[in-house]
C-alpha cells in the first residue's frame, strides 16, 4: 500500500548477530542521510539500539522516538535506562510497561509517552450476538477467554494455571467453563 501510494519504502532486514550489526547500523545511517527526516520512529528492542547508535554517528540531526510494543525483561529495562538519553521520548502502549520504565528503568515520566491501545472498550461491551455464548456454553454463567499472541510475554499458560488453582481450592464457581 505504501509503495502504491508513492511513498518510498526500504527494508533493512537482517539477523541480530554481531556480524550483521555494522551493516544494519550503516544501512539506517544511509537511509537517514538520504531521507533527512526531522523525526524518526524506531519500533522494537533491536531497532531501538541501532537507531540510538546512529544518533551518535556524524550525520543529519533528527528527533528520535523509540517505541516499545512488548513487555521488557530485566536486561532490556537496564538497556533502556542506559540508552534512553539518546531518544527524545520512549513510547509504549501498556500501562504496566510505562510503570516499569519509570520505576525499574528509572526513566523520568516526562520522557515516557504512554499511548493506550486503540481498542474501543465501549464498542465491545455489548455482544453483537447475545445468543452465541448460550450456543457455545449453554450452562455457563461465566465464560473467560484470552485472546493473545502465544508468546512468553503474554504468558497464556497463566490463565489455565489460575483457573486450575481456583478449581482445586474450591473457589471456582461450579457454573464456570
Amino acid at each position: 500500500d505504501l509503495t502504491s501510494a508513492g511513498i518510498p519504502l526500504r527494508e533493512l532486514d537482517g539477523r541480530w548477530c554481531a556480524s550483521e550489526i555494522p551493516t544494519l547500523t550503516l544501512g539506517i545511517l544511509r537511509e537517514i542521510r538520504w531521507f533527512r527526516p526531522h523525526l524518526v520512529l524506531s519500533i522494537s528492542h533491536h531497532s531501538n539500539h541501532l537507531t540510538r547508535l546512529v544518533r551518535l554517528l556524524p550525520g543529519p540531526r533528527f528527533r528520535l522516538l523509540t517505541a516499545i510494543r512488548t513487555e521488557y525483561n530485566a536486561r532490556q529495562l537496564r538497556n533502556e535506562r542506559l540508552e534512553q538519553w539518546l531518544s527524545h521520548r520512549v513510547v509504549c502502549n501498556s500501562p504496566s510497561m510505562a510503570a516499569k520504565l519509570r520505576e525499574v528503568a528509572r526513566i523520568p515520566a516526562s520522557r515516557i509517552l504512554y499511548i493506550p491501545n486503540g481498542l474501543d472498550v465501549a464498542r465491545f461491551a455489548t455482544p453483537a450476538d447475545p445468543g452465541l455464548r448460550r450456543l457455545r456454553s449453554p450452562s455457563a454463567k461465566r465464560v473467560v477467554a484470552m485472546l493473545a499472541r502465544i508468546t512468553e510475554q503474554k504468558a497464556p499458560e497463566l490463565l489455565a494455571l489460575a483457573v486450575g488453582l481456583l478449581k482445586r481450592t474450591g473457589r471456582l464457581s461450579p457454573d464456570s467453563e
